[in-house]
């Protein structure tokens, strides 16, 4: 019987955490796969995520203090990282910002999931962590597949500088 890990498939986006903005989490998986692809596919914060708890809530449902809010980490907290970055692409697309740095109506597009996945990709940065043996080292890597997802560098809006 073969066991396959989800971020085995094909056709999924598997994450890496990481711990900060600069170091890999030591629990995320690392790649490659069985059959020699690259994954995890992209890495994002998953250490020390704040998010609201019911393990540690006020006796009243009603309140959300600052005793309902837990500290996670792991690949299941930086998932959503990435689950909003992809919502944030499409609606780039959807409202026409695309090519003209503005939203046009016309240039209104649904994107397929396949271009979601490839802006996602490429908007990866290199990042650097403790037995990291080459800084000049191209992506994707084995260790964080294209790197740290930053929108900003590959969505661009007018007020932003071209360069």
């Amino acid at each position: 019987l073969l066991s396959l890990s989800p971020s085995g498939l094909t056709a999924t986006l598997p994450i890496a955490g990481m711990a900060g903005t600069t170091a890999l989490w030591s629990y995320s998986s690392r790649g490659p796969t069985r059959d020699g692809r690259l994954k995890p596919d992209v890495v994002a914060p998953g250490d020390g995520i704040k998010s609201a708890s019911t393990e540690h809530a006020q006796p009243d449902p009603g309140t959300c203090g600052v005793r309902a809010v837990g500290s996670y980490s792991g690949t299941s907290v930086a998932a959503p990282f990435v689950a909003a970055a992809a919502a944030l692409v499409r609606q780039y697309f959807r409202d026409g910002w695309y090519g003209v740095y503005s939203g046009v109506p016309s240039r209104v597009v649904n994107p397929s999931a396949a271009l979601v996945k490839a802006v996602i990709l490429h908007s990866g940065v290199r990042v650097t962590y403790d037995g990291d043996s080459g800084s000049s080292r191209l992506l994707p890597q084995v260790e964080q597949g294209y790197g740290r997802v930053v929108l900003d560098s590959v969505l661009r809006f007018r007020d932003e500088e071209e360069g």
